[in-house]
């Protein structure tokens, strides 16, 4: 289940937190790719994974040789 997002409010939060003032005819296209991006993330969350198939990934470190 979604949780509703206004994401007017999370533009003006996020964009005075990090000081990057959004222009006005910047903001509707700033919107839109919140959203959007909230979108592919819901389906990437969303993705069923059995815990029989999870499996933690090697971790690649430059230099070692064991």
């Amino acid at each position: 289940m979604a949780v509703p997002v206004d994401f007017d409010a999370y533009l003006d939060a996020a964009s005075a937190i990090v000081d990057l003032p959004i222009a006005p005819e910047y903001r509707a296209e700033v919107l839109a790719n919140l959203q959007r991006t909230a979108a592919i993330a819901a389906t990437v969350i969303e993705f069923p994974l059995a815990d029989e198939e999870a499996e933690a990934a090697s971790v690649f470190c430059p230099g070692e040789t064991e």
